[in-house]
């Protein structure tokens, strides 16, 4: 008898891209109004640059003009947002080997620095599996409203991922064999590549794939995967028009 866990990353892994730049664009066709908060798009990216501000600053500052929502609202839109932006993005080779997964009862966490309030929805198309994601508190009052970090976690990125499943999600069972498998595109993920018994390297970004190569980790291209060059295009493209 066999335990077997699957932990994805999501961005670039199971989808091409950032799905929180999915979501700027999303939102600002949605609420053509707010497109003023791209001034702080603008304004942020230039602080990054001259490293004023970390990529976890840029996260909060893309999600300031969600702040100005009702929950209620903010979750038909995070719904609404996964039904008709995420799912049809989904890599379907990667998607058909996560399902094959699932039927044959094996555990699959997708655990991703995405943010959770939007993230969760993929539970409604993808019933038993586990949703991990980064965790924030939307405030309600004032004229500037800037999102926080809700748990312990923060950025759920790098080594606070396997943190999180070490302390709950990580539960062997006695007497049968225990087996894990990791999914990623990035670098950043390699503290969970190593932490689990079987890596693979989705598509993966330069430091990734230096160190798949160096380990002999597997490499998989998913179908319909862009380059590494016309992704990072692609990316600061939306960063600065939303397109």
């Amino acid at each position: 008898m066999k335990n077997i866990t699957h932990y994805f990353d999501f961005d670039d892994t199971l989808i091409p891209g950032d799905s929180i730049l999915y979501w700027k664009k999303f939102y600002f066709m949605k609420r053509p109004k707010m497109r003023i908060w791209q001034i702080f798009t603008w304004l942020s990216l230039s602080a990054y640059l001259f490293r004023f501000i970390d990529s976890l600053n840029l996260k909060q500052v893309f999600l300031i003009p969600t702040c100005y929502e009702s929950k209620e609202d903010r979750e038909n839109l995070a719904k609404e947002f996964v039904k008709k932006e995420i799912i049809p993005r989904l890599y379907p080779d990667m998607i058909s080997q996560l399902k094959r997964k699932m039927m044959n009862s094996e555990n699959i966490v997708v655990i991703s620095a995405s943010p959770i309030f939007y993230l969760k929805y993929l539970k409604e198309y993808f019933p038993g599996i586990k949703v991990v994601g980064t965790e924030f508190d939307f405030p309600q009052n004032g004229i500037l409203r800037i999102p926080r970090f809700s748990t312990k976690w923060g950025n759920m990125k790098g080594k606070t991922k396997v943190k999180f499943i070490l302390h709950n999600l990580h539960e062997p069972i006695p007497h049968i064999c225990n087996k894990s498998f990791g999914y990623s595109d990035s670098g950043a993920d390699i503290p969970l590549l190593d932490f689990v018994d079987t890596p693979v390297s989705i598509n993966p970004n330069r430091r990734l794939r230096k160190k798949a190569q160096e380990c002999g980790w597997k490499i998989y291209i998913p179908q319909k995967a862009p380059s590494e060059l016309k992704n990072n295009i692609m990316k600061i493209f939306s960063l600065l028009f939303d397109i």
